[in-house]
């Protein structure tokens, strides 16, 4: 989990930073916007499945545990750990929430933007005889908005798989499968590192089509 660190922090500040995009700038501003979106993805890109690997690593092991070992380690869950264990549960719920917001957010801008893309298409080819830089960029814009549209959706499915992730590392300690206070300090690492840029990615996504 160390890779959320730096890299994550380099990403946050410099997704942070103003993007001008004039309507006849987006051809120059392409490549920019190229980089900001892999500087976004990168960090979770891959890292639900590296999750994914060590809990089935987890699941085997504990399926090859005594019962009694198993009990024991439940019991261990009694009393703080429960209620930790219970703040976690309304964390993850909350998370929910606040991707089912933030991708929807991010599906109306993108409609509202097509919207406009194809009234200006109609436009410029009717009047054929337009030169202007709103007709010279319509095709580089609607690439582009495609392009962070695609990469949003990435985002949001990784971050709703990881949310998944977090809720059966949670199930495994219940069952006694992992040491008491696993699947909160597994959490922890995606509220601290991830989670801030993952609340503003919304912005920075709209911000990148306009």
């Amino acid at each position: 989990m160390t890779r959320f660190t730096a890299r994550a922090v380099l990403t946050f500040l410099a997704l942070s930073m103003p993007l001008a995009w004039a309507e006849g700038s987006a051809v120059a501003n392409g490549p920019q916007i190229q980089e900001k979106i892999k500087l976004l993805l990168e960090p979770v890109r891959g890292l639900n499945s590296e999750l994914e690997v060590g809990l089935q690593k987890i699941e085997q092991t504990c399926a090859i545990i005594s019962k009694s070992k198993l009990n024991e380690t439940q019991l261990l869950l009694a009393g703080s750990e429960q209620v930790n264990q219970q703040k976690l549960a309304l964390d993850l719920s909350s998370a929910k929430e606040i991707l089912i917001d933030l991708r929807r957010q991010v599906q109306i801008h993108v409609g509202l933007k097509k919207d406009y893309l194809a009234a200006t298409e109609k436009k410029c080819a009717v009047a054929s005889a337009l030169n202007t830089d709103i007709c010279k960029t319509q095709k580089s814009q609607t690439e582009i908005l495609n392009k962070v549209a695609e990469a949003s959706d990435y985002y949001y499915q990784e971050a709703f798989k990881r949310i998944k992730t977090y809720e059966k590392s949670q199930e495994l300690e219940n069952q006694g499968c992992t040491r008491p206070g696993f699947s909160s300090r597994l959490w922890m690492s995606e509220k601290t590192h991830l989670m801030p840029t993952l609340k503003t990615s919304a912005e920075t996504f709209m911000g990148l089509m306009n």
